[in-house]
C-alpha cells in the first residue's frame, strides 16, 4: 500500500520495538515501528525501510500514541542537566552534565554525579555479554546498577549486582579542573551478587568505565590481574 507522498531516508538506528498502528490525516492506517522523533518530524520503519515525515502527517490520536511509545535506545540517552557539587575548600560549583549516549558504541560507560544507570547483559549460553543501558531492572541476574552521587564525604559510586559472577571493569576518573582521565588503581571489581561502594574526593567529577565484562574469576583474581597491567 502506498502511503505518505513525501518521505526520505533517515540515518537512524535499527529499531527493535513493537510495531504500532497509526493513521494519517486521511484515515489511512499502517503498521510501523517508531524509531525517533523531534519537534517537527517522526522517524519510523516500515517493511524494512526507514522514513522521516512531519508530525502533521498523522491524526491526533496517532500523534498521542507515537509520543507515548517508548523509543529504542531511549534509556541510553542522557539529557543535558546541571549539577551543583561542593569542592574540597567548601565552595560550590555548578557543572553541566552533557547530553549524549551513556554507553558508547565502543563500550565505554560515562557516569556523572546524579546518575543511576542500569546495565543489562545479554545471555549467550551461560555467558553474559553485550551490555546495554535499560530503563529499569527486569532481569536482575543479568543486571548491575550504578548510582553515582554527591555524599557528605565526597562523591560515591554504589554498584548493586545480583549477577552470580564477577563484574570487571577499568575505572578512569577525571577531576573538575582537569581534562585528563586517570586509571583508578584502587577500584575493586563487583563480586557476584554483591553491593560495592567507593568514594572519591569532591573534585572527581566524571567517571569512564572501560573493558566491562562478566567473568567466572573471583573479584580478587580480577583485581590482581588488572592491577599488574
Amino acid at each position: 500500500m502506498k502511503f505518505l507522498p513525501a518521505i526520505f531516508l533517515a540515518f537512524i538506528a535499527t529499531a527493535h520495538a513493537t510495531p504500532i498502528k497509526i493513521k494519517d490525516t486521511k484515515g489511512r492506517e499502517i503498521s510501523v515501528t517508531i524509531t525517533a522523533y523531534s519537534k517537527s518530524t517522526v522517524s519510523f520503519e516500515k517493511g524494512g525501510k526507514k522514513f522521516t515525515v512531519p508530525w502533521a502527517t498523522f491524526d491526533a490520536a496517532s500523534i498521542k500514541l507515537i509520543k507515548s511509545t517508548p523509543l529504542p535506545e531511549a534509556a541510553n540517552k542522557r539529557t543535558e542537566r546541571s549539577e551543583t557539587i561542593t569542592l574540597e575548600d567548601g565552595s560550590k560549583k555548578e557543572m553541566t552534565v552533557p547530553a549524549g549516549d551513556i554507553l558508547s558504541a565502543d563500550g565505554i560507560l560515562d557516569l556523572y554525579p546524579g546518575d543511576t544507570i542500569h546495565l543489562e547483559f545479554s545471555k549467550s549460553g551461560e555467558t553474559l555479554v553485550k551490555p546495554k543501558v535499560v530503563a529499569s531492572v527486569t532481569k536482575p541476574e543479568q543486571t548491575i546498577t550504578f548510582h553515582f552521587a554527591v555524599s557528605g564525604g565526597g562523591i560515591t559510586l554504589k554498584r548493586t549486582s545480583k549477577i552470580q559472577k564477577t563484574v570487571a571493569l577499568d575505572c578512569f576518573e577525571k577531576a573538575v579542573d582537569s581534562e585528563k582521565y586517570t586509571l583508578s588503581q584502587s577500584f575493586f571489581p563487583t563480586a557476584k551478587g554483591q553491593t560495592e561502594e567507593q568514594t572519591w574526593p569532591n573534585k572527581i567529577w566524571h567517571l569512564q568505565m572501560k573493558n566491562i565484562e562478566v567473568t567466572d574469576k573471583t573479584a580478587e583474581q580480577v583485581f590482581n590481574e588488572r592491577s599488574r597491567r
